[in-house]
């Protein structure tokens, strides 16, 4: 019974509906149970309770307006308001450890959450005694130290260590955590290693001996800081300790490029790292790199450089020829599953020191590295790690994009996101290459480019040169190119150059008729899902680095650096394995890894129905399971022809264990692979940011010219009449969100004013009989807070804004005024339907015989004659079955199934009794005219 009333709780409370009625009626009750004297039991159950009704996937300190966030708060104050708070303090210094463990956890959530999203944070209602004292203060300092309440271990694995070693990258210009820390500890090391035990350093490395017996640790350990003084650099060059490690790293040698990329090796990889950096910069170190290495009389290589641009020159002429030698360095095996991908790394090192650039381009590299830009297994891979602020950089990303590659398309403009979410929010320069993007007749490259764009567009110097481009195409692509139209309107520039089409006046025409609604419907559907949402299958979890926990929002630059690639072995009649690279995609808040199957022969692609499609997941040349480890064997997910029956359309999804597979139907019995989605779940499981759906009065107003625009069309004023006429709720609820989001301005809460809708909506949201649309009106009213104008009035009308800007939450200062329900009985309404009911059945002309059917009937309500009820019910039809076909008596024993609790063994035996009376087709057209039938 405690779990039933524990998910109708949770139930009820996640609508506007069943919140506003709880906190009005009920909800008071049971907490303050918790301060009685009851069962253990019964107390945990509450706690229980509420920590679910707590449970909504949002993250309160983000600097987002998530659209729960009204939700959340609403909550919040309700359960305040019910007294919660001092319940839950009484109860933390409990006598029962296990009751009180449960009140600390649930306290320090309320606590930092309503400090998030509240105007006013709760009081600590704590008496300290003699008795309470000790406990009362080590109540306050644990809820302090409320921070700690989410933290993630991960285990030390090979996914594991690959995250923590790829985040000690400079990521594309942005520095990582890592990278920033890495010259506080060189500072550190230079300051306590003397020459003498730098010297003893040097000796201990091994690097005069052969490489096999290199002390790497103390290589790395001289590297990251004592190294870095000139005396210190002049004794490394005498001893030939950069030469040797340089040497160690030409291509030719193939004693780097060819180890295993694996934990084991990554101290290698580091090492060669922060050579290159440290030769970079200084005029020593660039020698170095430039200078032919004699070993022997016979034996003599070029220089490090030289080297690596005929490696790149071998990638070319594979290009445009298809011709290789034995020895390519850079073939996709290698750059899969060995240390030779270290190497475009470094050229994105390169890219970041003037020397670097220069070498580059004295050695032609620069323009040799432009010609890569197209090839599947190299172009991610560099693109991930170049130095954007460089315009050679942004050239190169721009070829990748215009690649014919659709694998390369993708990767270079999901590129883009990665780096806008990293921080590199001047992307205006990209932004032009991505319309070109939106001329595609690849419909697969226009939603990427849609969808990117979209994103890029939160930064205003992006949107303005996106609308100098003047992307008319946006006009063809339906409901989403004209999402990004509305876009437009945040600017004087966009609604100048939308009115030169008539896109503003034919917009505004569809808002007012269906717009709107559309509106309500979409933002209550998103609530809905974001408040039950099933929990989503993932095919892989990995650990974020620690250099990247610091990021609200969801990165994947760290992602992409990984070699993750994906097995394909199909079972049956056409038996193939294949190695398919592997790309990352972020949709919403989903992070997707996605390899594309791209057959050599038709016949090759083409799968039964009896086959199965068999995927794993490798790193590097290693398999790993779903939780990262490494595995021995393939960690198979099947997608068998039982799967592929369930779906009959032509292009399916099929979804197995968090892999999605994609198939298009060729015939009756053969499919085509499109490819493979692994869905990644990244820890600490970033909320999903909810954000507020454009409105378009909302972008209207952000300018003087649109709001002209609107004041002209008249919408507003119909928006206000909705409100008091007589209309259905749901257009109410859309005039609700129209007028809030115009309120989202200063000029357009100024307008507001003039119209006197702020009170009318307050009104509403204090008045109204209506609990969904006084919810929908504490949302659209908490729009108002976003500006400083929109706190100052709420203010003087007796509401409370909270601080932080981006939560938008706006509460009246007495919570009476918002949780209340209509003064009367629920035993008169109830007393009401009787009185309606028993009207109905008193209309009913029935025989004597029927009446005493009736009575019994009723008795099978009760307890103490329901047997004999039973019994009589039975013998009735059993001697007179056409009792039992009566229209009268049908509807009058219907209308008391309405009003009345019935258990279901009895309600199965009236409908039994009646069955017969549906076999009559003069029946059925009679039964058409009575209300309860």
């Amino acid at each position: 019974m405690i779990e039933l009333a524990r998910r109708a709780l949770v139930m009820m409370s996640r609508s506007w509906v069943g919140l506003i009625f709880l906190a009005s009626s009920g909800l008071r009750e049971v907490i303050d149970n918790l301060r009685q004297p009851i069962k253990p039991l019964i107390k945990e159950g509450i706690l229980v309770t509420i920590t679910d009704m707590l449970s909504v996937p949002i993250e309160t300190s983000a600097k987002q307006n998530n659209l729960l966030n009204n939700y959340l708060a609403m909550l919040l104050r309700a359960l305040l308001h019910c007294n919660l708070f001092p319940s839950l303090t009484q109860l933390a210094i409990d006598r029962d450890d296990r009751i009180a463990q449960k009140a600390r956890k649930l306290l320090k959530l309320i606590t930092k959450s309503a400090s998030d999203l509240l105007p006013e944070a709760p009081q600590f209602p704590i008496i300290l005694d003699s008795t309470s004292a000790g406990k009362a203060a080590e109540l306050v300092a644990d809820i302090d130290s409320s921070t700690r309440l989410q933290k993630e271990v991960g285990s030390k694995n090979l996914l594991n260590a690959a995250c923590e070693f790829v985040s000690f990258d400079n990521m594309g210009g942005v520095s990582s955590v890592n990278w920033v820390l890495s010259g506080i500890y060189k500072q550190h090391a230079m300051n306590m290693v003397d020459d003498s035990m730098f010297t003893a350093l040097l000796n201990k490395s091994n690097v005069r001996q052969d490489p096999s017996r290199w002390d790497w640790d103390t290589i790395y350990e001289i590297l990251a800081g004592p190294i870095s003084t000139p005396q210190r650099l002049q004794i490394a060059h005498k001893t030939k300790f950069l030469k040797n490690l340089l040497g160690f790293f030409m291509p030719s040698k193939r004693l780097f490029p060819d180890l295993h990329w694996h934990p084991s090796n990554f101290v290698k990889a580091r090492v060669g790292s922060i050579l290159i950096s440290l030769l970079l910069s200084q005029d020593e170190g660039v020698q170095l790199l430039t200078q032919t290495f004699s070993e022997s009389f016979f034996v003599s290589r070029r220089s490090y450089m030289g080297e690596l641009a005929d490696a790149i020159d071998e990638e070319i002429s594979v290009l445009e020829s298809g011709r290789s030698s034995a020895g390519r360095l850079f073939t996709p095996e290698m750059m899969r599953g060995h240390m030779a991908r270290e190497y475009f790394k470094w050229i994105g090192q390169f890219t970041m020191f003037r020397n670097g650039r220069k070498l580059m381009k004295n050695f032609g590299i620069d323009t040799k590295v432009m010609k890569l830009a197209p090839i599947e297994h190299l172009s991610p891979i560099l693109m991930s790690n170049l130095d954007y602020k460089e315009e050679s950089s942004r050239i190169f990303l721009s070829y990748a994009m215009q690649s014919k590659s659709l694998f390369v398309r993708k990767h270079a403009m999901e590129h883009l996101r990665v780096l806008f979410r990293a921080g590199i929010y001047n992307l205006g320069w990209a932004v032009t290459e991505l319309v070109n993007k939106l001329y595609s007749p690849d419909k697969e490259t226009i939603s990427c480019a849609l969808s990117v764009i979209d994103e890029l567009c939160q930064e205003k110097e992006n949107l303005l040169t996106f609308i100098k481009t003047g992307p008319q195409t946006l006009t063809r692509l339906g409901e989403e190119g004209n999402k990004s139209l509305i876009r437009f309107l945040s600017s004087s520039s966009g609604v100048n150059y939308l009115s030169h089409f008539d896109f503003i006046e034919k917009e505004m025409e569809k808002w007012k008729q269906s717009g709107n609604l559309e509106y309500v419907k979409m933002v209550e559907q998103r609530i809905e899902a974001g408040l039950s949402g099933t929990k989503k299958p993932y095919a892989l979890t990995l650990p974020t680095p620690i250099a990247y926990m610091h990021s609200e929002r969801l990165e994947a630059a760290w992602i992409r650096k990984l070699p993750f690639s994906i097995t394909l072995h199909v079972y049956g009649r056409n038996s193939v394995t294949v190695y398919v690279d592997t790309t990352i995609e972020i949709e919403g808040d989903d992070v997707y890894m996605v390899g594309k199957f791209e057959p050599e022969t038709s016949e090759e692609s083409l799968i039964t129905k009896k086959d199965t499609i068999a995927v794993c997941l490798m790193l590097g040349n290693y398999y790993i399971d779903s939780r990262g480890q490494e595995s021995g064997e393939p960690d198979w997910i099947n997608c068998t022809k039982e799967d592929r029956e369930v779906d009959s359309q032509d292009q399916v999804t099929i979804e197995k264990d968090g892999v999605l597979f994609e198939l298009k139907k060729e015939s009756q019995k053969t499919f085509s692979l499109l490819g493979v989605r692994y869905r990644l779940l990244v820890l600490p499981r970033a909320a999903p940011t909810m954000l507020f759906p454009r409105h378009l009065y909302g972008e209207l107003v952000k300018t003087k010219l649109g709001l002209n625009k609107l004041k002209e069309s008249g919408d507003v004023e119909y928006l206000l009449e909705s409100l008091k006429k007589h209309c259905p709720i749901i257009e109410k609820r859309a005039a609700l969100w129209g007028l809030g989001h115009i309120g989202c301005t200063e000029r357009g809460v100024k307008y507001l004013i003039s119209l006197n809708a702020v009170d009318n909506m307050i009104e509403i949201a204090e008045k109204s009989p209506v609990l969904s649309l006084r919810g929908t009106a504490f949302q659209a009213v908490s729009l108002l807070a976003r500006t400083n104008l929109g706190k100052t009035e709420l203010s003087k009308r007796g509401w409370a804004c909270s601080e932080p800007i981006h939560a938008t939450i706006a509460m009246p200062e007495n919570p009476s005024s918002i949780f209340w329900l209509e003064n009367h009985s629920y035993n008169d309404v109830f007393s009401e339907d009787i009185r309606r009911i028993e009207a109905i059945i008193d209309s009913v002309e029935l025989t004597e015989e029927q009446t005493e059917v009736l009575k019994n009937i009723v008795a099978l309500g009760g307890v103490v004659n329901r047997a004999e009820a039973e019994q009589f019910l039975r013998n009735k039809r059993m001697e007179s079955p056409q009792t039992f076909q009566s229209v009268e008596l049908f509807h009058a024993v219907m209308s008391l199934l309405a009003a009345y609790n019935f258990k279901v063994p009895s309600r199965r035996l009236i409908h039994k009794l009646f069955e017969r009376i549906y076999r009559s087709q003069n029946n059925l057209q009679e039964l058409e005219n009575f209300k309860y039938i």
